[in-house]
């Protein structure tokens, strides 16, 4: 009974740490171009687990093994890769491009007679 009961323990045991296995992917984000695209987000589909591309376009990321990723930059079209060691990604430009820009500042506190 007790080496059926030690069996079962090691097999589940076993099983766990197989599924709990995770893969390192690196990879290099670009444009068209072939210039690097610094700030592009990689994301593990379906999880908070991301990471942002270096100033050359690099990125590391740790995944499961049947992940795919999520890759999205701002002024890019977003794509979806399976997850691999080695990605060498490049972007489009998007269709719609940023048109304007509106800055606002919270909490800024100045004198009444600096309003105008």
């Amino acid at each position: 009974m007790r080496k059926m009961l030690l069996l079962v323990v090691a097999l589940v045991s076993s099983w766990a740490i197989a599924i709990a296995q995770k893969v390192e992917v690196a990879g290099k984000v670009t444009d068209k171009n072939g210039a690097p695209v610094a700030g592009a987000t990689i994301t593990e589909k379906g999880t908070r687990n991301a990471t942002m591309a270096e100033g050359d376009g690099s990125f590391k990321l740790t995944v499961a093994p049947t992940a795919k990723l999520v890759i999205s930059a701002t002024g890019f079209q977003s794509i979806e890769l399976a997850a691999n060691v080695n990605l060498s990604v490049q972007l489009s430009a998007a269709e719609s491009n940023l048109s304007e820009v509106v800055v606002t500042a919270l909490g800024v506190k100045r004198e009444k007679k600096a309003l105008g």
